[in-house]
């Protein structure tokens, strides 16, 4: 005959999971998602890591379990402070200032949870527009290649973050009414003017393929 989990089972095994989640969140508020480590999560929780697992198989699942939860109540929150304006204008105004003080009231939370994803990659695009400039700074041999990679990635990586940024705003990020579809529009031109992106993997390809490497 098989198992079936009783209410008291059921709700047991919810409150478990609700107090990994909530120390997995306490975790990401103090040290960022890198703090979100299964050991670190299960000693708050005041379980053994093995019990962890049960619920989630590695920190990445955990991770987007917590992000789901983060979302869904900052949402829920949004959402119940646009319902009670008396109009819609006020209710976006509201629902942007709601928004804006809980993303101040958890400054490191908010970090983690929007700008930690795309910072290394960030990071990764202005070091390589630095050794660009400083290849054409000393006439450096490779300093075509250098500013080709620099130029690929950086626009590349400045499009992914402002997309993102605008999926935060729903619809309302294509108004004009909120500057993150400019920066959208601004920094997709610039993956085509100067040369498109894809003669910059042309330029690169070159050098890795050319008589120098072979």
């Amino acid at each position: 005959m098989p198992y079936r989990r009783t209410e008291n089972v059921a709700r047991r095994l919810a409150a478990r999971h609700a107090a990994i989640i909530a120390a997995a969140h306490d975790a990401a508020s103090e040290g960022g998602m890198a703090a979100v480590q299964i050991a670190a999560v299960a000693q708050r929780a005041g379980i053994a890591a093995g019990t962890v697992y049960r619920y989630f198989p590695g920190k990445i699942d955990l991770v987007a379990a917590l992000l789901t939860e983060i979302s869904e109540r900052e949402i829920g929150a949004v959402r119940a402070a646009a319902d009670i304006a008396p109009g819609p204008l006020s209710a976006l105004s509201a629902a942007i200032m709601t928004f804006a003080a809980r993303a101040l009231r958890h400054r490191r939370l908010a970090y983690a949870a929007i700008a930690e994803p795309v910072e290394a990659e960030l990071d990764a695009a202005r070091l390589l527009v630095w050794r660009g400039a400083a290849s054409l700074d000393n006439a450096d041999p490779q300093a075509v290649t250098h500013c080709a990679m620099a130029k690929r990635l950086a626009t590349d990586a400045g499009f992914h973050v402002c997309n993102e940024a605008l999926q935060l705003f729903g619809g309302y990020g294509y108004l004009k009414d909120f500057p993150i579809e400019r920066y959208l529009r601004d920094v997709r031109v610039h993956q085509i003017l100067e040369g498109t992106n894809e003669i910059m993997r042309v330029i690169i390809a070159r050098r890795l393929l050319g008589p120098s490497n072979a």
